[in-house]
């Protein structure tokens, strides 16, 4: 039987050309994750990237500093000057014969584009401990739902990964974008409205968004976590906008 070894890294790209864009994520994929992919296709169980951004460091809890060349310069919504980060991070679950061999071409790959690494580089990735935990299995469920739900959510997300390689389009310049797409069902451009229609469809789970009114400016934020906790005095956008620095949750079947 094939054993596999999951991996996990993190990649800082810099913060310039041609990973300064909105776009940087699907440069990432095609300068990336498309020649791996293509390269090691038959000897990997899943493969996978997932993009992280917020305001430098308060967003996670670091145990490592990121250079400055890989942080971007913004304002708080209190005009006060502070840094943010982007990176991803890379997972992929490698047959043991060229898990050596992965890592090394990928390390070569990672260098060229002069991405920022967490120290270390390449680590185990703890599959069960990080997809078959409580919050997405209960936690009365037996060992072995837990690995199965793990292994299917890996899967999940290397399948959302394929649609985005088979996606991505390369202008002459070397930049990667994903295609266009004007169909009435995406107005928003993409296919990927229509993926996420038929995701929502077939579990009927609902999109929550807050909105906000501060300093005479409407904000919209998406939930995260425990990064926000419903307001239940606000009913309506005219108690929001008496209560101005409360958020108000909606909930949005899509």
């Amino acid at each position: 039987m094939e054993e596999f070894t999951a991996l996990n890294v993190h990649l800082h790209p810099p913060v310039s050309p041609p990973y300064n864009g909105n776009n940087w994520v699907e440069q990432i994929l095609g300068d990336i994750v498309k020649p791996l992919y293509e390269k090691y296709e038959s000897h990997l169980d899943w493969l996978w990237i997932t993009r992280y951004s917020g305001t430098y460091p308060d967003r996670f809890v670091w145990d490592y500093s990121v250079p400055p060349e890989y942080l971007g310069g913004i304002q708080t919504s209190e005009g006060q000057p502070s840094q943010w980060f982007r990176f991803v991070a890379f997972r992929a679950s490698v047959l043991n014969e060229v898990s050596a061999e992965f890592q090394t071409h990928s390390e070569q790959l990672f260098s060229e584009a002069k991405f920022f690494l967490n120290p270390g580089g390449w680590a185990k990735f703890p599959v069960v401990e990080g997809l078959g935990n409580e919050r997405f299995v209960h936690k009365s469920r037996p060992e072995e739902a837990k690995q199965h739900r793990a292994r299917l959510i890996a899967k999940f997300v290397h399948y959302t990964v394929l649609l985005a390689l088979s996606a991505l389009e390369q202008d002459a310049d070397g930049s990667w974008h994903f295609e266009p797409n004007d169909d009435e069902n995406n107005p928003q451009g993409t296919f990927f409205q229509s993926v996420r229609h038929l995701f929502s469809n077939s579990i009927d789970l609902p999109f929550l968004f807050q909105i906000s009114l501060k300093n005479d400016k409407f904000r919209l934020r998406a939930p995260y976590n425990n990064d926000f906790q419903p307001i239940e005095a606000a009913q309506s956008l005219s108690e929001l906008i008496e209560l101005e620095e409360e958020w108000l949750t909606l909930m949005l079947k899509l």
